[in-house]
Protein backbone atom coordinates (compact mmCIF):
# COMPACT_ATOMS: atom_id res chain seq x y z
CA UNK A 1 0.00 0.00 0.00
CA UNK A 2 2.78 2.43 0.91
CA UNK A 3 4.43 1.98 -2.46
CA UNK A 4 1.23 2.70 -4.39
CA UNK A 5 0.48 5.77 -2.27
CA UNK A 6 3.96 7.15 -2.94
CA UNK A 7 3.61 6.37 -6.65
CA UNK A 8 0.30 8.27 -6.80
CA UNK A 9 1.99 11.25 -5.13
CA UNK A 10 4.84 11.18 -7.64
CA UNK A 11 2.42 11.11 -10.57
CA UNK A 12 0.49 14.13 -9.26
CA UNK A 13 3.71 16.00 -8.42
CA UNK A 14 5.03 15.49 -11.96
CA UNK A 15 1.69 16.48 -13.53
CA UNK A 16 1.25 19.70 -11.53
CA UNK A 17 4.87 20.80 -12.01
CA UNK A 18 4.65 20.23 -15.77
CA UNK A 19 1.27 21.95 -16.06
CA UNK A 20 2.30 24.98 -13.99
CA UNK A 21 5.56 25.53 -15.88
CA UNK A 22 3.82 25.11 -19.25
CA UNK A 23 1.29 27.83 -18.38
CA UNK A 24 3.98 30.21 -17.14
CA UNK A 25 6.11 29.66 -20.27
CA UNK A 26 3.24 30.38 -22.66
CA UNK A 27 0.70 32.67 -20.94
CA UNK A 28 -0.91 33.77 -24.22
CA UNK A 29 -1.72 30.20 -25.21
CA UNK A 30 -3.12 29.62 -21.71
CA UNK A 31 -5.30 32.76 -22.01
CA UNK A 32 -6.56 31.63 -25.44
CA UNK A 33 -7.46 28.31 -23.84
CA UNK A 34 -9.51 30.08 -21.15
CA UNK A 35 -11.38 31.96 -23.90
CA UNK A 36 -12.00 28.73 -25.79
CA UNK A 37 -13.36 27.04 -22.67
CA UNK A 38 -15.85 29.90 -22.23
CA UNK A 39 -14.41 31.31 -19.00
CA UNK A 40 -16.14 34.65 -18.24
CA UNK A 41 -14.12 37.74 -19.06
CA UNK A 42 -14.02 38.89 -15.41
CA UNK A 43 -12.36 35.63 -14.29
CA UNK A 44 -9.74 35.24 -17.02
CA UNK A 45 -7.06 37.51 -15.54
CA UNK A 46 -7.36 36.15 -11.96
CA UNK A 47 -7.30 32.55 -13.20
CA UNK A 48 -4.49 33.27 -15.65
CA UNK A 49 -2.30 34.65 -12.86
CA UNK A 50 -3.22 32.32 -9.99
CA UNK A 51 -3.70 28.88 -11.55
CA UNK A 52 -0.05 28.16 -12.61
CA UNK A 53 1.26 29.10 -9.17
CA UNK A 54 -1.51 27.14 -7.47
CA UNK A 55 -0.55 24.03 -9.45
CA UNK A 56 3.13 24.46 -8.55
CA UNK A 57 2.16 24.92 -4.89
CA UNK A 58 0.16 21.69 -4.96
CA UNK A 59 3.21 19.86 -6.35
CA UNK A 60 5.43 21.20 -3.56
CA UNK A 61 2.91 20.46 -0.80
CA UNK A 62 2.56 16.85 -1.95
CA UNK A 63 6.21 16.19 -0.98
CA UNK A 64 6.02 16.62 2.86
CA UNK A 65 4.09 13.88 4.64
CA UNK A 66 2.37 16.38 6.96
CA UNK A 67 0.53 18.20 4.13
CA UNK A 68 -0.14 15.38 1.68
CA UNK A 69 -3.77 14.67 2.72
CA UNK A 70 -5.08 18.23 2.61
CA UNK A 71 -3.20 18.85 -0.62
CA UNK A 72 -4.75 15.71 -2.10
CA UNK A 73 -8.21 17.08 -1.29
CA UNK A 74 -7.38 20.37 -3.04
CA UNK A 75 -5.94 18.49 -6.03
CA UNK A 76 -9.07 16.34 -6.25
CA UNK A 77 -11.36 19.39 -6.31
CA UNK A 78 -9.22 21.11 -8.96
CA UNK A 79 -9.11 18.02 -11.18
CA UNK A 80 -12.88 17.51 -10.85
CA UNK A 81 -13.41 21.14 -11.93
CA UNK A 82 -11.12 20.61 -14.95
CA UNK A 83 -12.94 17.40 -15.87
CA UNK A 84 -16.38 19.01 -15.65
CA UNK A 85 -15.23 21.84 -17.93
CA UNK A 86 -13.85 19.34 -20.47
CA UNK A 87 -17.02 17.21 -20.31
CA UNK A 88 -19.26 20.26 -20.78
CA UNK A 89 -17.38 21.42 -23.88
CA UNK A 90 -17.19 17.95 -25.43
CA UNK A 91 -20.93 17.45 -24.83
CA UNK A 92 -21.59 20.65 -26.81
CA UNK A 93 -19.35 19.50 -29.64
CA UNK A 94 -16.63 22.02 -28.83
CA UNK A 95 -12.92 21.18 -28.83
CA UNK A 96 -11.02 24.21 -27.49
CA UNK A 97 -7.24 24.00 -27.33
CA UNK A 98 -5.75 23.05 -23.98
CA UNK A 99 -2.23 24.20 -23.08
CA UNK A 100 -1.96 21.68 -20.24
CA UNK A 101 1.48 20.11 -20.52
CA UNK A 102 3.45 21.99 -23.17
CA UNK A 103 3.89 25.01 -25.39
CA UNK A 104 1.83 23.46 -28.21
CA UNK A 105 -1.84 23.62 -27.27
CA UNK A 106 -3.94 20.71 -28.53
CA UNK A 107 -7.75 20.46 -28.86
CA UNK A 108 -9.41 18.51 -26.08
CA UNK A 109 -10.76 15.05 -26.87
CA UNK A 110 -11.91 11.85 -25.19
CA UNK A 111 -8.24 11.13 -24.46
CA UNK A 112 -8.04 14.36 -22.44
CA UNK A 113 -11.09 13.29 -20.46
CA UNK A 114 -9.67 9.81 -19.76
CA UNK A 115 -6.36 11.30 -18.65
CA UNK A 116 -8.14 13.53 -16.15
CA UNK A 117 -10.18 10.60 -14.85
CA UNK A 118 -6.91 8.76 -14.18
CA UNK A 119 -5.52 11.75 -12.28
CA UNK A 120 -8.75 11.99 -10.27
CA UNK A 121 -8.29 8.31 -9.36
CA UNK A 122 -4.76 9.05 -8.06
CA UNK A 123 -5.91 11.98 -5.93
CA UNK A 124 -8.97 10.10 -4.66
CA UNK A 125 -6.71 7.19 -3.67
CA UNK A 126 -4.58 9.59 -1.63
CA UNK A 127 -7.64 11.19 -0.04
CA UNK A 128 -9.08 7.82 1.03
CA UNK A 129 -5.88 6.19 2.29
CA UNK A 130 -3.23 8.87 2.51
CA UNK A 131 -4.11 9.93 6.07
CA UNK A 132 -3.25 6.42 7.33
CA UNK A 133 0.28 6.63 5.95
CA UNK A 134 1.32 10.21 6.68
CA UNK A 135 4.55 8.92 8.20
CA UNK A 136 5.71 7.80 4.75
CA UNK A 137 7.93 10.41 3.10
CA UNK A 138 8.92 10.46 -0.54
CA UNK A 139 12.60 10.05 0.45
CA UNK A 140 11.79 6.96 2.53
CA UNK A 141 9.80 5.51 -0.35
CA UNK A 142 12.72 5.94 -2.74
CA UNK A 143 14.94 4.12 -0.23
CA UNK A 144 12.45 1.28 -0.04
CA UNK A 145 12.20 1.03 -3.81
CA UNK A 146 15.98 0.89 -4.08
CA UNK A 147 16.13 -1.88 -1.49
CA UNK A 148 13.24 -3.85 -2.93
CA UNK A 149 14.14 -5.73 -6.07
CA UNK A 150 10.53 -6.83 -6.55
CA UNK A 151 9.18 -3.28 -6.70
CA UNK A 152 12.02 -2.19 -8.97
CA UNK A 153 11.33 -5.07 -11.32
CA UNK A 154 7.63 -4.15 -11.30
CA UNK A 155 8.34 -0.55 -12.26
CA UNK A 156 10.80 -1.58 -14.98
CA UNK A 157 8.26 -4.01 -16.37
CA UNK A 158 5.56 -1.34 -16.29
CA UNK A 159 7.85 1.08 -18.12
CA UNK A 160 8.68 -1.50 -20.77
CA UNK A 161 4.99 -2.33 -21.23
CA UNK A 162 4.01 1.32 -21.57
CA UNK A 163 6.83 1.91 -24.03
CA UNK A 164 5.71 -1.06 -26.10
CA UNK A 165 2.08 0.07 -26.10
CA UNK A 166 3.12 3.62 -27.01
CA UNK A 167 5.32 2.38 -29.86
CA UNK A 168 2.51 0.20 -31.20
CA UNK A 169 0.06 3.13 -31.11
CA UNK A 170 2.53 5.39 -32.93
CA UNK A 171 3.16 2.79 -35.63
CA UNK A 172 -0.57 2.18 -36.05
CA UNK A 173 -1.38 5.89 -36.31
CA UNK A 174 1.50 6.47 -38.72
CA UNK A 175 0.27 3.63 -40.91
CA UNK A 176 -3.28 4.95 -40.90
CA UNK A 177 -2.11 8.48 -41.67
CA UNK A 178 -0.06 7.15 -44.61
CA UNK A 179 -3.10 5.38 -46.03
CA UNK A 180 -5.23 8.52 -45.64
CA UNK A 181 -2.59 10.65 -47.38
CA UNK A 182 -2.46 8.20 -50.28
CA UNK A 183 -6.25 8.30 -50.60
CA UNK A 184 -6.26 12.10 -50.51
CA UNK A 185 -3.54 12.24 -53.18
CA UNK A 186 -5.50 9.84 -55.39
CA UNK A 187 -8.68 11.89 -54.97
CA UNK A 188 -6.86 15.11 -55.85
CA UNK A 189 -5.37 13.50 -58.96
CA UNK A 190 -8.83 12.31 -60.05
CA UNK A 191 -10.28 15.80 -59.48
CA UNK A 192 -7.50 17.40 -61.50
CA UNK A 193 -8.00 14.87 -64.29
CA UNK A 194 -11.70 15.85 -64.36
CA UNK A 195 -10.77 19.53 -64.58
CA UNK A 196 -11.86 20.31 -61.02
CA UNK A 197 -9.44 22.22 -58.81
CA UNK A 198 -9.48 20.76 -55.29
CA UNK A 199 -10.00 23.45 -52.63
CA UNK A 200 -8.89 22.37 -49.15
CA UNK A 201 -11.33 23.09 -46.36
CA UNK A 202 -10.22 23.68 -42.78
CA UNK A 203 -10.99 20.95 -40.25
CA UNK A 204 -12.95 23.40 -38.13
CA UNK A 205 -15.38 24.28 -40.98
CA UNK A 206 -18.33 22.76 -39.09
CA UNK A 207 -17.64 24.65 -35.89
CA UNK A 208 -20.08 27.25 -34.69
CA UNK A 209 -23.80 27.31 -34.02
CA UNK A 210 -26.06 24.87 -35.83
CA UNK A 211 -27.64 26.10 -39.04
CA UNK A 212 -31.27 27.07 -38.44
CA UNK A 213 -30.82 28.09 -34.80
CA UNK A 214 -31.74 31.58 -33.65
CA UNK A 215 -28.79 33.96 -33.95
CA UNK A 216 -27.85 35.49 -30.55
CA UNK A 217 -28.83 39.14 -30.36
CA UNK A 218 -26.28 41.81 -29.45
CA UNK A 219 -25.87 45.54 -29.17
CA UNK A 220 -22.43 46.97 -29.91
CA UNK A 221 -20.95 50.46 -30.25
CA UNK A 222 -20.02 51.74 -33.70
CA UNK A 223 -16.42 52.62 -34.37
CA UNK A 224 -17.33 56.29 -34.77
CA UNK A 225 -20.09 56.61 -32.18
CA UNK A 226 -23.56 55.30 -31.46
CA UNK A 227 -24.73 51.71 -31.08
CA UNK A 228 -26.28 49.10 -33.37
CA UNK A 229 -28.08 45.86 -32.51
CA UNK A 230 -28.63 42.76 -34.60
CA UNK A 231 -32.33 43.64 -34.75
CA UNK A 232 -31.40 46.98 -36.35
CA UNK A 233 -29.39 45.19 -39.02
CA UNK A 234 -32.10 42.62 -39.74
CA UNK A 235 -34.69 45.39 -40.06
CA UNK A 236 -33.14 46.16 -43.47
CA UNK A 237 -34.39 42.74 -44.68
CA UNK A 238 -31.04 41.60 -46.01
CA UNK A 239 -28.83 38.73 -44.81
CA UNK A 240 -26.11 39.81 -42.39
CA UNK A 241 -22.51 38.60 -42.62
CA UNK A 242 -20.62 38.97 -39.33
CA UNK A 243 -16.84 38.98 -39.86
CA UNK A 244 -14.94 38.54 -36.59
CA UNK A 245 -11.56 40.27 -36.45
CA UNK A 246 -8.84 41.34 -34.02
CA UNK A 247 -6.39 44.27 -34.13
CA UNK A 248 -3.51 41.93 -33.32
CA UNK A 249 -4.41 39.31 -35.96
CA UNK A 250 -2.09 39.44 -38.98
CA UNK A 251 -4.42 37.60 -41.40
CA UNK A 252 -7.28 39.89 -40.30
CA UNK A 253 -5.28 43.00 -41.17
CA UNK A 254 -4.22 41.48 -44.49
CA UNK A 255 -7.90 40.82 -45.34
CA UNK A 256 -9.10 44.39 -44.66
CA UNK A 257 -8.52 45.72 -48.22
CA UNK A 258 -10.55 42.83 -49.61
CA UNK A 259 -13.38 43.57 -47.17
CA UNK A 260 -13.40 47.15 -48.44
CA UNK A 261 -13.64 45.88 -52.03
CA UNK A 262 -16.54 43.59 -51.09
CA UNK A 263 -18.37 46.58 -49.63
CA UNK A 264 -18.04 48.40 -52.95
CA UNK A 265 -18.69 45.40 -55.19
CA UNK A 266 -21.92 45.58 -57.17
CA UNK A 267 -24.45 42.82 -56.74
CA UNK A 268 -23.64 41.78 -53.18
CA UNK A 269 -26.97 41.48 -51.41
CA UNK A 270 -25.79 41.19 -47.82
CA UNK A 271 -24.99 43.52 -44.95
CA UNK A 272 -21.28 43.02 -44.27
CA UNK A 273 -20.35 43.84 -40.66
CA UNK A 274 -16.83 43.77 -39.24
CA UNK A 275 -16.95 42.84 -35.53
CA UNK A 276 -13.59 43.72 -34.00
CA UNK A 277 -12.31 44.04 -30.44
CA UNK A 278 -10.03 46.44 -28.61
CA UNK A 279 -10.10 50.22 -28.35
CA UNK A 280 -11.28 52.74 -30.92
CA UNK A 281 -7.72 53.97 -31.44
CA UNK A 282 -6.36 50.45 -31.99
CA UNK A 283 -8.93 49.82 -34.69
CA UNK A 284 -8.49 53.19 -36.38
CA UNK A 285 -4.75 52.53 -36.52
CA UNK A 286 -5.39 49.07 -37.94
CA UNK A 287 -7.70 50.42 -40.65
CA UNK A 288 -5.35 53.24 -41.65
CA UNK A 289 -6.60 54.64 -44.97
CA UNK A 290 -8.83 51.64 -45.68
CA UNK A 291 -12.45 52.71 -45.97
CA UNK A 292 -14.77 50.37 -44.09
CA UNK A 293 -18.19 51.78 -43.26
CA UNK A 294 -19.55 49.16 -40.92
CA UNK A 295 -17.30 48.37 -37.96
CA UNK A 296 -18.60 47.35 -34.53
CA UNK A 297 -16.49 46.94 -31.40
CA UNK A 298 -16.82 44.27 -28.72
CA UNK A 299 -15.05 44.77 -25.41
CA UNK A 300 -13.21 41.46 -25.56
CA UNK A 301 -14.78 38.44 -27.31
CA UNK A 302 -18.27 38.44 -25.84
CA UNK A 303 -20.11 38.37 -29.20
CA UNK A 304 -17.57 36.02 -30.81
CA UNK A 305 -18.07 33.60 -27.91
CA UNK A 306 -21.84 33.74 -28.38
CA UNK A 307 -21.32 32.60 -31.97
CA UNK A 308 -18.59 30.10 -30.96
CA UNK A 309 -16.08 31.88 -33.22
CA UNK A 310 -12.91 30.61 -31.55
CA UNK A 311 -10.48 32.04 -34.13
CA UNK A 312 -10.00 35.10 -36.32
CA UNK A 313 -10.64 35.92 -39.07
CA UNK A 314 -13.92 34.03 -39.19
CA UNK A 315 -17.43 34.79 -40.43
CA UNK A 316 -21.00 33.55 -40.21
CA UNK A 317 -24.08 34.46 -42.28
CA UNK A 318 -27.43 35.27 -40.67
CA UNK A 319 -30.65 35.06 -42.69
CA UNK A 320 -33.23 37.83 -42.91
CA UNK A 321 -35.29 35.85 -40.38
CA UNK A 322 -32.49 36.05 -37.80
CA UNK A 323 -31.42 32.40 -38.13
CA UNK A 324 -27.89 31.04 -38.52
CA UNK A 325 -27.55 30.46 -42.27
CA UNK A 326 -24.04 29.00 -42.54
CA UNK A 327 -21.30 27.23 -40.66
CA UNK A 328 -18.41 29.38 -39.51
CA UNK A 329 -15.96 30.21 -42.30
CA UNK A 330 -12.31 30.48 -41.23
CA UNK A 331 -9.68 32.39 -43.19
CA UNK A 332 -9.89 34.76 -46.14
CA UNK A 333 -10.58 32.13 -48.81
CA UNK A 334 -13.54 30.57 -47.03
CA UNK A 335 -14.94 33.96 -46.04
CA UNK A 336 -14.67 35.03 -49.70
CA UNK A 337 -16.63 31.92 -50.71
CA UNK A 338 -19.30 32.74 -48.12
CA UNK A 339 -19.57 36.33 -49.43
CA UNK A 340 -19.98 35.28 -53.03
CA UNK A 341 -22.45 32.52 -52.18
CA UNK A 342 -24.67 35.41 -51.14
CA UNK A 343 -24.05 37.30 -54.39
CA UNK A 344 -26.68 36.87 -57.11
CA UNK A 345 -25.31 36.89 -60.65
CA UNK A 346 -25.98 40.28 -62.26
CA UNK A 347 -25.05 41.73 -65.66
CA UNK A 348 -21.75 43.58 -65.58
CA UNK A 349 -22.23 47.25 -64.82
CA UNK A 350 -25.32 46.91 -62.65
CA UNK A 351 -25.22 47.63 -58.96
CA UNK A 352 -27.37 46.81 -56.00
CA UNK A 353 -26.21 49.98 -54.27
CA UNK A 354 -25.99 48.01 -51.03
CA UNK A 355 -22.84 49.48 -49.59
CA UNK A 356 -23.43 53.03 -50.75
CA UNK A 357 -27.09 53.40 -49.79
CA UNK A 358 -27.67 50.69 -47.21
CA UNK A 359 -28.33 53.14 -44.39
CA UNK A 360 -29.29 56.77 -44.20
CA UNK A 361 -26.48 59.08 -43.10
CA UNK A 362 -27.86 59.15 -39.56
CA UNK A 363 -27.85 55.32 -39.47
CA UNK A 364 -24.26 54.78 -40.65
CA UNK A 365 -22.77 51.99 -38.56
CA UNK A 366 -19.22 53.28 -38.29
Amino acid sequence: MNEWLALARLILIAVFITAGIAKLKNPQSFRDGLIGFGVPYELRNPIGVALPWFELSLAMLLIPSSTVWWTSVAALLLLVAFTLAITFNLARGRHPACNCFGANAKPISAVTLLRNVGLIACSLFLVLYGAQFEHLSIAAWFGGVYASLGVTAMLVGLLVALTGIGGWLILTLTHQQGRLMLRIDNLELRLEAAGIEPVPKPISIVQGLDIGTLAPNFTLPRLRGGTVSLDDLLAMRKPVLLVFSDPGCGPCIAMLPRLALWEQESGIEITLILVSRGTVQENLTKLGEISLDKVLLQTDREVANQYMAVATPSAVRISVDGLIDSHLAFGELDIASLVHESTPHQPRGTSSGLFTSLLPESQSIA
